[in-house]
């Protein structure tokens, strides 16, 4: 059965994959990745090691796109089946490339050989993944795991050359399924897929930690950690001050301001003049008085997330 999303269905993405750097934000990235998060507040761990495929790099967070677009499908296909026919085990799901390209308004001549290479890429990146809450291991996989436990590309080309009904088939991994059928989703603007990669990794910080709230505050340092990129902080500050100018995030703005010892924080907002469609029936939240200390505003991540969240694991 191919599976197709109706109008108005808005794109959903894991809360995990929005938190942490699953997903290169440049092609080409062949070193295997490691990373420690420990959350300040209340001691819970996650560790991450990622290795990218031999042969075509690790996922992208473009790549991401095809991986929102199919949860999304898979959680609509779920909402609607009955207790009885929900399975808490991943099933196959069957989808138009056309519809996808629509879905996600992917225009150009390359695009179904850029979802073939996004396939290999998702299909290949392995993760291992731990996450300790209060000392105990949640979720620990001692085998590497890739997202995709399935991805067929049916390439059907007319007599003219041309591609023709292209149907995908993929199976996501348990690991996704579950975010999937416990509800650890959050809804995204439908123009995130408009967004380059560093503009989508800021907007999905800001979804994540700004949400419906007015303003957050959050330190250069930290966002550099979250960011998951092997550039310079120098680079990242740069791109960040592009988008501050250009202000292209869907729902929200974001600015940079002095911090205490010469530091640099990042401050989220969601301004009057950007229509929000998943908090529209939500208002601002302008009463949130900031935490302070000492008179200055405290970074949302000084109080959530450990002195440096961001290191490298142990080979």
């Amino acid at each position: 059965m191919i599976e197709k999303l109706g109008a108005g269905v808005q794109p959903k993405a894991d809360i995990f994959g929005l938190v942490h750097p699953m997903y290169s934000l440049t092609l080409g990235d062949y070193e295997e990745y490691g990373y420690k998060h420990t959350d300040k507040k209340t001691g819970n761990v996650t560790e991450i090691v990622i290795t990218p495929s031999a042969d075509f790099g690790r996922a992208t967070i473009d790549d991401r796109d095809l991986l929102i677009y199919v949860m999304t499908l898979v959680k609509v296909r779920y909402d609607k089946e009955s207790y009885e026919e929900n399975s808490r085990e991943p099933k196959p799901i069957s989808f138009e490339a056309h519809d996808f390209f629509k879905y996600i308004d992917a225009k150009g001549t390359k695009r179904f050989e850029m979802l073939e290479l996004t396939l290999k890429r998702l299909k290949d990146t392995k993760y291992t993944i731990n996450t300790c809450v209060e000392g105990e291991v949640i979720s620990c996989s001692t085998q590497p795991f890739t997202l995709l436990s399935q991805a067929d590309f049916n390439n059907k080309r007319s007599g003219q050359g041309s591609r023709n009904n292209t149907t995908v088939t993929i199976t996501l991994n348990e690991w996704l399924h579950k975010a999937i059928i416990t509800s650890q989703l959050l809804q995204l603007h439908p123009d995130y897929f408009k967004l380059r990669p560093f503009e989508k990794r800021t907007y999905e910080l800001a979804r994540k930690f700004c949400g419906s709230q007015g303003t957050v505050l959050m330190g250069l340092d930290k966002m550099v950690a979250y960011f998951g990129s092997k550039q310079p902080k120098r680079h990242i500050k740069a791109e960040l001050k592009i988008i501050a100018t250009r202000q292209p995030l869907p729902e929200y703005d974001i600015k940079l301001e002095s911090g205490k010892n010469n530091s640099t924080n990042i401050r989220f907002m969601r301004p009057r003049n950007k229509k929000s469609l998943i908090y529209e029936t939500m208002p601002v939240k302008e009463n949130i008085v900031p935490a302070t200390e000492n008179g200055q505003e405290i970074c949302y991540e000084d109080l959530f997330v450990d002195d440096d969240p961001w290191e490298a694991l142990d080979k």
